[in-house]
């Protein structure tokens, strides 16, 4: 089903909005897997419905919306980057990628290694021994309504003391310019 030709309720419509507004927030306060459980338990009682009728309803949007090889209409701008005409499927097929990967925040990181260089140097500048610094996880969640994504880089470092230390920090990264910035390190 292509994204153009789906018809949503408001219903549907007003909890995809809800869930690109908070799932950033969601993501940075909670575990990686217990964030979409307890942002679906957030908005179902938002809305005074079922967590499970919110996630059917939110399931079917994104369904529409980012499933399969219709996923959505591609904006002509897109499309004539490519100095291609509309009717070359594979055209279409690099545009879509492109378009997911944007929205997912892919772009942005390394496709050798997942890391953000500019997240990794900004975390670097403020430790006692940057050069002990190694990156064990980087995760990067869809861009929200402000243009950007909220990133989590858990690491290990050295502190003041010789020992090593686990920590985790947090941060927002531009969706166009891919800069980042750190919200808080913990």
């Amino acid at each position: 089903m292509r994204a153009s030709d789906a018809q949503f309720t408001n219903e549907q419509i007003e909890y995809r909005q809800a869930w690109d507004a908070h799932v950033g927030r969601f993501y940075q306060d909670y575990e990686y897997d217990d964030a979409e459980a307890r942002l679906k338990e957030f908005l179902a009682q938002k809305f005074e419905v079922t967590v499970e009728h919110l996630s059917d309803q939110v399931r079917h949007v994104f369904d529409a919306s980012f499933d399969g090889s219709e996923r959505m209409e591609l904006p002509d701008a897109l499309i004539n980057r490519y100095a291609l005409t509309r009717d070359d499927q594979d055209v279409r097929d690099d545009a879509r990628e492109e378009i997911e990967e944007r929205h997912k925040g892919f772009h942005c990181l390394s496709s050798w290694d997942g890391n953000h260089g500019g997240m990794t140097e900004l975390i670097k500048a403020r430790l006692n021994d940057p050069d002990s610094m190694e990156t064990r996880e980087t995760r990067i969640t869809p861009v929200n309504n402000a243009g950007q994504h909220r990133i989590i880089v858990n690491f290990t470092a050295r502190n003041a003391f010789g020992g090593v230390v686990r920590s985790r920090a947090f941060g927002l990264v531009d969706n166009e310019t891919c800069e980042a910035t750190i919200t808080s390190i913990e």
